[in-house]
């Protein structure tokens, strides 16, 4: 009973994980045109947790439609 109890949880951790590198995906794929870098886009995430404009200009880049 223990062990499936374990696995439960190991299985429910690897798919928050899979839900947040969803994420992350998202948002690289949305900044792509925007960042130079993996440490421009670093940099951009990192300056939106602390800052309500650069969370939202990032929100609109990730959410706005795909333009071809």
């Amino acid at each position: 009973m223990a062990t499936s109890i374990a696995a439960e949880k190991m299985i429910e951790a690897e798919n928050t994980f899979r839900g947040i590198l969803e994420d992350v995906i998202n948002v690289a794929e949305g900044m792509n045109k925007h960042c130079s870098s993996i440490e421009d886009l670093v940099g951009m995430a990192k300056l939106a947790i602390v800052n309500d404009g650069q969370l939202r200009l990032i929100m609109d880049l990730v959410t706005q439609p795909k333009r071809n």
